[in-house]
């Protein structure tokens, strides 16, 4: 993953959802089938900390540990 101004750009393995979440219920996400790439605004989100997580077609999930922007 990787910051790119007020984006973060996503590389991964084929992917159903990718969900970048922050304090609360605030989250952005986005959906597909087979993704290898997304792309995120972090808008609404600075000031806390976040996380990202992917969730492929069966389920499996992999997250990041939280960190700031």
């Amino acid at each position: 993953m990787r910051l790119d101004g007020r984006y973060l750009q996503v590389a991964c393995s084929p992917v159903a959802r990718v969900y970048l979440s922050g304090r609360g219920r605030h989250a952005n996400r986005v959906s597909g089938r087979g993704m290898t790439r997304a792309k995120l605004p972090v808008d609404g989100l600075q000031g806390s900390r976040l996380r990202l997580t992917v969730i492929d077609a069966a389920g499996n999930r992999a997250w990041t540990n939280p960190f700031e922007v």
